[in-house]
Order: structure tokens, then C-alpha cells, then sequence
């Protein structure tokens, strides 16, 4: 509040968005779920990167998706969590690589994939989710704006809406579509067949 105060004073004709007291105790609150899934997030990375820096063929694109899949439940990882999606993401890009790539672009997945290559991925995801959580909250509308295209890549080809807390979760809901899974043919772009096996 002290920040959005110095900010009015220096640029007076600048539009501030304000929030209440409420409104920060909740994003600190899911800043703080976020941390404690840092570590099982970093892992999960870790041990996918193999099965997903390279395309796989289309005889082989079921058993990547199971290992991405089984890789997250053994973490305790939500499958519609942005981390498990852009992995599957990178599952089934075009089998040609043509098109934007995004998910690729973020997590930049290679056969050694290190904490840190983890950590700035999920940098950007943790981006990407507090905007959505923060289009739940009860404030002025506000847009996104960043100079990262992979990123607005995966905000636009999952489309949240609909953001939501359910039992202290952020849930939203999501399009599966070609923007992000090319390769997924459209009878089976629904949310419960990409996320089952």
C-alpha cells in the first residue's frame, strides 16, 4: 500500500490499482502454497526431462504422456496444475515442430535438466499463476501484460476462466486445443482425456 502511494505521488496521472488488506493476505497466502510445491514441481522437471526434450513419434506419444502423468501423481502433483499441462504440452506439440511452441519455449526441457533450469521455469509459471489467481479476486479488472511471448503463448491456449477457490485450491477452467496440443487429435482434446491414461 506504502509502494502504490510513492507510485501516485511520482506519476499522479497513472492509473494504481489498489487492494485491501484481504486481498494481499490472500496472494501472500497462495504466494506461500506455491513455495511449499516448489521443491515436488522441481522434481517432477527433473525426472520428465527426458521423455519430453525431444518429440516423440506417434506410436510413442501414449507412454510419454503415462510417464508425464504417473511421474506427477507420484509427487502429489495435480494434473491440471501449469507445470504437469505444459509438460503435456510439449508432449503433443506438432510433430514437425512448426507452430510457436510455447510450452517448450517456458520449460525448455533437455535430457539434463537441472534445479536450476527448473527453477526458472517454474519462475514462469508462477508468473502465469498468480495472474489467474489474482482474477479471482474480488478488484478492479486489470489485464496481462508481459514481453514474454511463450508465456502469453500458454495463457492464450489454455484460456483460464471461470478462476476460482475451491477447499483453498485455484481452480479454473481450461481449453484444450490445438494452440497448445496440435498433435492431439479434436476428438480427444477434452480435459478428462488428456489428463487420464
Amino acid at each position: 500500500m506504502e509502494a502504490a502511494e510513492v507510485i501516485k505521488a511520482k506519476f499522479p496521472n497513472a492509473k494504481v490499482t489498489e487492494f485491501s488488506n484481504i486481498q494481499y493476505q490472500a496472494a501472500y497466502e497462495h504466494v506461500l502454497r506455491c513455495s511449499s510445491r516448489l521443491e515436488k514441481e522441481s522434481k517432477f522437471l527433473i525426472s520428465i526431462g527426458k521423455t519430453i526434450c525431444n518429440r516423440p513419434s506417434d506410436k510413442n506419444l501414449e507412454a510419454c504422456k503415462r510417464v508425464v502423468l504417473q511421474t506427477s501423481d507420484a509427487l502429489g502433483l495435480d494434473r491440471r496444475s501449469l507445470v504437469v499441462l505444459a509438460a503435456l504440452s510439449c508432449v503433443y506439440e506438432s510433430r514437425d515442430g512448426t507452430g510457436f511452441l510455447a510450452s517448450r519455449k517456458v520449460l525448455k526441457p533437455k535430457s539434463n535438466y537441472q534445479e536450476s533450469d527448473a527453477f526458472n521455469a517454474l519462475s514462469d509459471l508462477r508468473a502465469l499463476e498468480l495472474f489467474i489467481a489474482f482474477s479471482s479476486i474480488d478488484a478492479p479488472k486489470f489485464h496481462f501484460c508481459t514481453s514474454d511471448r511463450a508465456l502469453a503463448g500458454i495463457w492464450c491456449g489454455l484460456n483460464p476462466r471461470n478462476v476460482r477457490w475451491e477447499n483453498e485450491v485455484l481452480t479454473f477452467d481450461l481449453s484444450i486445443d490445438e494452440a497448445l496440443f496440435p498433435s492431439l487429435p479434436i476428438e480427444d482434446r477434452t480435459e478428462n482425456v488428456l489428463l487420464d491414461y
